[in-house]
């Protein structure tokens, strides 16, 4: 698994618990475990389904507060994992509180590290933390998935790293994501967004040539797939950046013919028309 440089593994400070704290949590946690080893198993999955009734019929307050009492009191029970990971879904879901719905996953990954529901708890880190653009931290836990995740979501882990490599503009590293993805995975449902992320990588690094190469290839591989429209459209854009708008007017036309009612079209052909009736603009002369 990939190191990235300046990041640790599962850093505390950022899910709201502090590095002193989690001897402290650990203790306790095995002080209530050893209080509550005899407690009846009718009576946590009865909390624990009054808990998922609560949360169906929309009191997630009430929904929030058994589960947490269920984790409290029975901190050992079977349902103490589920019900932690719900603290962290109505934290996340439905209060949009993101530090705290991060630290309820920490607090699942800490207390119950063997559950199942701690592979659950990492993708919703992962998302959490692409959604607030910290994508270095998102790219690790991406990775923590890629290692230990299910085997059928392994594409959908490395298009999701090769994104966020993407976002920190390393378009290096995300073609070399992408290109393991459709080796190792050609078959994946991803693989039409994955070749259009390749050729995307070319344009924002400044290559058009290999990107308008790039968008033939998915014309050419997928003329019916329903996004043919933008591998068009990214092929004049990367066109016009070459200076070649005559070439890049001829194919909006050519899509006019065959798309007779979509405005995007008649727009960005209205300014391209204008650009090229304009002419090259002429450099001012140095005095």
């Amino acid at each position: 698994m990939r190191a990235i440089v300046g990041v640790k593994k599962s850093p505390f400070w950022f899910y709201g618990i502090k590095p002193s704290f989690v001897p402290a949590i650990a203790v306790i946690f095995l002080a209530v475990v050893t209080l509550s080893g005899c407690s009846s198993s009718g009576t946590q999955e009865k909390m624990f389904n009054e808990a998922e009734g609560l949360l169906s019929s929309g009191d997630f307050s009430g929904a929030y507060s058994k589960y947490s009492r269920l984790v409290d009191v029975y901190p050992s029970s079977q349902f103490a994992p589920k019900a932690q990971l719900m603290i962290g879904t109505i934290k996340s879901k439905h209060y949009n509180d993101v530090d705290g719905a991060l630290s309820a996953y920490m607090m699942l990954m800490k207390l119950y590290p063997d559950s199942k529901e701690v592979v659950i708890a990492h993708e919703e880190v992962a998302e959490l933390l692409t959604a607030i653009s910290e994508y270095r931290l998102s790219i690790e836990e991406y990775e923590w998935l890629l290692a230990n995740g299910p085997k059928e979501r392994q594409d959908v882990f490395r298009y999701e790293i090769a994104r966020g490599f993407m976002s920190i503009n390393d378009f290096t590293q995300a073609r070399v994501e992408l290109d393991e993805l459709l080796n190792k995975i050609p078959h994946t449902k991803l693989v039409i967004d994955a070749k259009y992320l390749i050729a995307m990588t070319h344009y924002l690094e400044g290559s058009s040539k290999e990107a308008i190469e790039a968008f033939d290839r998915l014309i050419r591989g997928y003329p019916y797939h329903p996004r043919i429209l933008d591998f068009y459209f990214a092929k004049v854009t990367a066109l016009e950046e070459l200076g070649e708008n005559k070439k890049a007017l001829s194919i909006l036309k050519e899509l006019k013919g065959e798309y007779k009612d979509n405005e995007l079209i008649d727009i960005r052909i209205a300014a391209l028309e204008k650009k090229v009736n304009a002419g090259p603009k002429l450099r001012k002369r140095r005095r």
